[in-house]
């Protein structure tokens, strides 16, 4: 048993590791690792998995999604799910989702990410004048703020009544009118997690109520504006990181060579909320501690050096954004 708790990361480690802080004088056995009591309100690995069922669910065909006519794997983790609405706009290719589940007594919003040629299109459609400077200035109801080009693109054709299905957000909006008492989760994988950030952000901002917001492999979705806005109108978000995922390290930061720090800057890209990174496998079948991986909880300032961003330009590894919490992105779909 060598994993230890180490107060100041909050999170377990090896002894030896190098994001081990504390060393062995001021972390706890195994014993403390990885639960602690207060640990859940911010980070909840089987929650995870769970919302990791529902964010890749979206790679599926509407029909499937409809029906909800998933693998039994994804079955099994969304469990009394009923889907209440779905929008799809056939230009764009953006596609979401909203349902409710009575058992855990939330209402979950997702996205389509990352499976198709005209989807890298909107990963890539970006203002270039700049560099990679976020120049594009996205609206949110009363609010903006500079976002991806491509970001707002998608996330704007879900609601601006263009797409089959009419505006997400007011379906999004009647559903919790129907279950009022019911926590909003908003979620999504690669382009899904970004369009999960913008179509929270839109929420709180029109409805006065914080959703929750967790995403997988999420790349930099705003400047660092747009990553204020997000944590003032979501509530503790969380974006789960991968090993060396290179996609949330897309668009660069602005930092000083050599440095992990980020630059607090307008138009600068800047990540929202608090990294969860995995620097190891995510398989929890692999591990034995009631089946948890290692992970780090980061900082609640959006950059955290101490999480993936120390690893400085190593972020080279494509199945490492497949595969999340041992699902990989077409696991839901027949």
């Amino acid at each position: 048993m060598n994993c230890w708790w180490c107060e100041k990361t909050q999170s377990c480690h090896e002894p030896e590791s190098w994001f081990n802080q504390c060393g062995e004088q001021s972390a706890k056995r195994i014993d403390q690792c990885p639960i602690k009591e207060d640990k859940p309100s911010v980070y909840d690995p089987m929650w995870a998995k769970s919302l990791r069922a529902y964010s890749i669910a979206g790679y599926c065909s509407p029909g499937e999604v409809s029906n909800w006519d998933l693998t039994a794997e994804c079955r099994e983790e969304t469990a009394g799910f009923v889907v209440d609405h779905t929008v799809q706009h056939h230009k764009t290719l953006a596609f979401g989702y909203v349902g409710h589940n009575d058992a855990d007594k939330r209402i979950i919003v997702a996205f389509k990410g990352t499976n198709a040629s005209e989807d890298w299109s909107t990963n890539l459609d970006v203002s270039w004048m700049g560099g990679t400077l976020y120049l594009n200035e996205c609206a949110f109801g009363p609010k903006r703020a500079n976002t991806h080009r491509g970001f707002c693109k998608y996330y704007r054709s879900l609601n601006d009544g263009s797409a089959e299905g009419g505006s997400l957000h007011e379906a999004i909006v009647k559903v919790h009118e129907e279950h009022l008492d019911y926590e909003v989760w908003f979620t999504g994988d690669s382009l899904g997690g970004a369009a999960a950030t913008l179509q929270a952000t839109l929420y709180g901002v029109l409805t006065g109520t914080k959703p929750r917001l967790m995403t997988f492999g999420e790349p930099r979705a705003g400047d660092a504006y747009f990553a204020k806005l997000v944590m003032e109108h979501t509530t503790r978000s969380v974006r789960i990181t991968h090993a060396n995922d290179p996609i949330p390290h897309v668009s660069p930061c602005c930092s000083w060579i050599g440095t992990a720090g980020c630059s607090f800057t307008a138009q600068c890209p800047y990540h929202h909320g608090t990294e969860v990174w995995y620097p190891g496998s995510m398989d929890t079948s692999k591990h034995g501690y009631q089946g948890y991986a290692q992970y780090h909880i980061g900082t609640a300032t959006g950059e955290d050096p101490q999480g993936s961003n120390g690893l400085l330009g190593e972020h080279t590894n494509i199945p490492d954004h497949l595969d999340y919490m041992g699902m990989r992105s077409g696991a839901c779909c027949f």
